[in-house]
């Protein structure tokens, strides 16, 4: 929450008042939507301000996805389960709970506009989803480890990349399908459209939750629509002018005479 400064960028391409209110307008945009503003851009679901509605919108709905995955292969689990972990209050997102052990989960949603790693991610595609299992495995392995437990990252890009955690743990689902290859290959197939279409669904949600250009008494009105006016007509080609020959119009006596001169040929 707050409303930092625009970044200074903006200076480079505007000068004089043209700078001056563009910078207003996004201090009163982003204000308004309670967002701050980083240097990499406007970015709605990146916003620590949006972090309620991004967990609304996005990321219970991927948990609800792995966890009928999860349900649909016969496995017992569970969803935000409660004293599970012994030594914290950590509640995982899903967990396959065992006999002699547990295997827990928690998802997480990454935006690639985040600039604690934003200029590496745009080098190395799916760097997003390995800086999140990074900080998911700093949070979560040393309360799971001490039990016994495997723990699993989640890592879901905004544009639609998983992380490799999250393929080993759907590999694991896969499996205690059982049946034929065929078997597991289509839900293979139908668990992937599932998942990506649950995370472009949450990013799309995200984004429309809060929309950039605002309206209000703080905010210049726009020009909107410019009239064209009428279309210009279209200019007559004069042929004779150019010393070309006009094609004589084909009327039903001439396509007569013509059928005749070939009854005569022919005969």
């Amino acid at each position: 929450m707050g409303t930092n400064a625009p970044p200074a960028a903006i200076d480079d391409d505007l000068s004089g008042g043209g700078a001056r209110i563009a910078r207003q307008l996004i201090i009163t945009s982003h204000t308004r939507a309670r967002c701050t503003l980083n240097s990499y851009g406007y970015s709605p679901y990146g916003c620590k301000g949006m972090l309620s509605l991004r967990t609304k919108l996005w990321h219970d709905p991927l948990v609800q996805v792995w966890h009928m995955l999860a349900r649909m292969a016969g496995l017992s689990c569970g969803k935000e389960v409660r004293n599970l972990m012994l030594h914290s209050g950590k509640r995982p997102d899903v967990a396959i709970l065992g006999a002699l052990r547990s295997i827990v989960t928690d998802v997480r949603t990454v935006v690639g506009a985040d600039p604690r790693y934003c200029a590496t991610a745009a080098l190395f595609p799916g760097h997003g989803a390995v800086w999140g299992a990074a900080r998911k495995n700093e949070a979560w392995l040393r309360h799971t480890m001490p039990q016994g437990d495997v723990f699993f990252a989640l890592c879901h890009e905004a544009g639609g990349h998983m992380g490799d955690s999250a393929y080993d743990f759907l590999g694991m689902i896969i499996d205690s399908v059982g049946g034929s290859a065929s078997d597991r290959m289509a839900f293979k197939v139908y668990a992937l459209q599932r998942l990506h279409a649950a995370n472009f669904r949450g990013v799309a949600a995200v984004i429309n939750s809060r929309p950039a250009i605002r309206t209000g008494p703080g905010v210049p009105p726009g020009c909107g629509l410019l009239p064209l006016g009428a279309a210009r007509p279209k200019p007559v080609i004069n042929t004779r002018s150019h010393g070309g020959i006009t094609r004589p119009a084909i009327t039903t006596t001439t396509n007569n005479n013509f059928a005749a001169a070939r009854l005569t040929s022919s005969t």
